[in-house]
């Protein structure tokens, strides 16, 4: 299947694969946030808090990105999509279970709590 739809993470959430190819169409579409975006990605600095809730260890600072907002300068000022919020996007679409894997495994630990009384 060829994906040539104008937005490379529409693209991806359609399944196109997060190749090098992909990679050139989000830094062509985001330029330099877009770089920062898949490194963040590459470099697993993207971490689940809750349901649509993430942190980003970025350097020396965390930011949170909450359902379409991100507490970082770049989106607060602009109120465009950050950096942030372009690797959130990514690795929502690249891994679709990225959000209920953690909620599995908290189930899990929870009724193995209940019957067994440790984990």
């Amino acid at each position: 299947m060829i994906y040539r739809m104008r937005d490379p993470l529409e693209d991806l959430d359609l399944g196109a694969p997060f190749d090098d190819r992909m990679k050139k169409r989000i830094i062509q579409k985001f330029k330099g946030r877009g770089r920062r975006a898949i490194s963040m990605v590459s470099k697993g600095l993207v971490v689940r808090e809750a349901r649509h809730q993430y942190i980003i260890h970025d350097g020396s600072l965390e930011h949170r990105v909450i359902e379409d907002t991100c507490t970082c300068q770049d989106n607060t000022q602009t109120g465009g999509p950050c950096a942030h919020m372009i690797a959130v996007a990514i690795i929502e679409s690249i891994n679709p279970n990225f959000d209920s894997y953690d909620t599995e495994i908290e189930a899990w630990d929870a009724y193995y709590f209940q019957m067994f009384g440790r984990k």
